[in-house]
């Protein structure tokens, strides 16, 4: 291969500066985004159909759950851990959701929960 007499700086290395492709465009590749949005909207029409909320509210609500669920998950990982686990089960996300909601709150989640647990593994017979 010759070099091109244009391109003294790639002529060092041996390859023509027409050999190197460089990109036009990098492609943008979005970031994973758990938005939880459509199901807090669901869930408030379903209550009362004639309520509204704003875009700013619905992204502190969307962050709090956010939040919630990350609590949640890290508190089941360290509940599998003292309990020396490899892996996180459903005793260990009721548990986890226990410790992180406080009082009634945690006791109705968890029945909420376990009543949904049972219909999906009544659902899949």
């Amino acid at each position: 291969m010759v070099p091109s007499p244009n391109a003294a700086s790639s002529s060092r290395r041996g390859f023509e500066q027409e050999d190197v492709e460089s990109p036009s465009r990098v492609a943008w590749i979005p970031q994973k985004y758990k938005c939880y949005k459509n199901y807090i909207f669901r869930i408030m029409k379903s209550m009362d159909p004639e309520l509204r909320i704003s875009n700013q509210a619905m992204e502190v609500m969307n962050g709090l759950i956010q939040d919630h669920i990350h609590k949640i998950a890290q508190e089941a990982a360290t509940v599998a851990e003292r309990n020396k686990q490899p892996f996180i089960d459903v005793r260990e996300i009721r548990t986890a959701v226990r410790l992180t909601l406080p009082g009634d709150l945690g006791k109705h989640a968890v029945s909420l929960g376990d009543k949904a647990w049972h219909q999906l593994m009544n659902s899949e017979d």
